[in-house]
């Protein structure tokens, strides 16, 4: 595969992965570019044998994104999308669409509370779709911690959320 089909395949998402942790879409695209930069840069490097395409393509995103915002002295954060921001404050949204803008936003909410390497690994599983083995390869925990991080953190965003439910109005 030539870095112009890798980059075609992994485009969504990376830029996906970078957006989880970008503060908007222009920092989003930014984040994308530099994350594609480094891995054109050790594109060459990539050996089969050590570890799949995919795992290695996030272990060195995960080591950009660090670097980015280490860089930019930035720490990570969720904010709206331009998107939702105008879906939020438009008069004409319907029911639905104000009712999963809220959703979004008390899942934002709760995701703000987890620990860093928390939201690395909802972002990774739940977000890029990796598996437990492939989470584990790429952050460098084993599988079975990364499972149980993991399913500490489902149980964290699930009482939060339930106690958002459970305030009053």
């Amino acid at each position: 595969m030539n870095f112009a089909e890798y980059y075609q395949t992994f485009f969504t998402r990376i830029y996906n992965y970078a957006r989880y942790r970008a503060s908007g879409p222009q920092e989003a695209e930014d984040l994308t570019a530099y994350i594609f930069e480094k891995l054109y840069t050790r594109f060459d490097s990539f050996d089969p044998q050590k570890a799949p395409l995919e795992a290695w393509t996030f272990i060195l995103a995960g080591s950009a994104t660090t670097d980015y915002f280490r860089r930019k002295k930035i720490r990570q954060f969720f904010s709206f999308t331009q998107e939702q921001e105008e879906t939020l404050s438009s008069r004409d949204a319907s029911e639905d669409l104000l009712e999963k803008s809220e959703d979004e936003r008390r899942l934002h909410q709760a995701l703000s509370q987890l620990s860093d390497k928390e939201k690395e690994l909802v972002n990774l599983h739940y977000y890029q779709g990796l598996k437990q083995r492939e989470i584990a390869a790429v952050t460098g925990l084993t599988q079975s911690h990364a499972g149980v991080i993991l399913h500490r953190a489902v149980q964290k965003l699930k009482k939060l959320l339930e106690m958002n439910d459970d305030a009053p109005c």
